[in-house]
């Protein structure tokens, strides 16, 4: 069985690593090798944003030796979830042309986090999986977009290119804006090719969006409440 290696992500400086950033350069290997499970698990002591942009690129991965991050449970408890607080972990990027959190490696799991994007000038992006994507799983996240300026555009969660992944679920997450006052906003947008590809998305809460979902490409996606 594989060992579970958690380290933890404080942007206040009491933990393993002050952004999700760091832990993914100190943290990326081959887990197959390895025989572990990498967690982060993300908390704001102090209520301070983690504002550097995260890729997580060049891992090796199956579905017994994933990644998952997630928001601390503590936190959690004390201050809710399903409401954005500034005094929970939150990863936030507040200039346009960024993704927040980019993925090209597969078997990740996000739990319980708190993403936001702002786009003042162009557009920008909250988390986008690209490439080799099989068993990527978004559970109980808030996905917020500000995106107020006419012209401009938000994607909160951008699904691959260029590939026929499987076993895509996202569940239970919300995404929102503060208005469609912007020019577009986007919640779940799949771009994968190849009707091979599936997007399973059950019990997600969208609000302000203006498309909350979009294939296109052949891949379905299936929606339930």
């Amino acid at each position: 069985m594989a060992t579970t290696i958690t380290k933890i992500v404080d942007p206040d400086g009491t933990g393993d690593y002050t952004s999700l950033s760091n832990w993914e350069a100190g943290r990326q290997g081959d887990l197959t090798t390895l025989d572990t499970v990498e967690q982060a698990k993300c908390t704001s002591s102090g209520g301070t944003a983690d504002t550097t942009a995260c890729t997580i690129d060049g891992w090796t991965t199956d579905s017994s030796h994933y990644i998952k991050i997630y928001g601390d449970p503590a936190q959690i408890a004390t201050y809710g979830n399903g409401e954005w607080s500034t005094s929970k972990y939150r990863l936030h990027m507040s200039t346009s042309n960024q993704y927040a959190l980019t993925s090209t490696s597969g078997n990740i799991k996000l739990t319980d986090l708190q993403i936001r994007v702002d786009c003042p000038n162009n557009y920008t992006t909250s988390v986008c999986f690209y490439d080799q994507q099989d068993n990527i799983e978004l559970l109980r996240c808030l996905f917020y977009a500000n995106c107020n300026a006419s012209g401009k555009y938000a994607n909160l969660a951008i699904l691959g290119f260029y590939n026929t992944p499987t076993n895509i679920k996202i569940q239970s997450c919300i995404f929102y804006s503060d208005s469609l006052s912007g020019d577009r906003t986007y919640g779940i947008q799949s771009q994968y090719s190849g009707a091979a590809a599936h997007v399973y998305v059950y019990n997600n809460t969208f609000k302000n969006i203006d498309y909350p979902l979009v294939s296109e490409s052949t891949c379905p996606i299936e929606s339930k409440k």
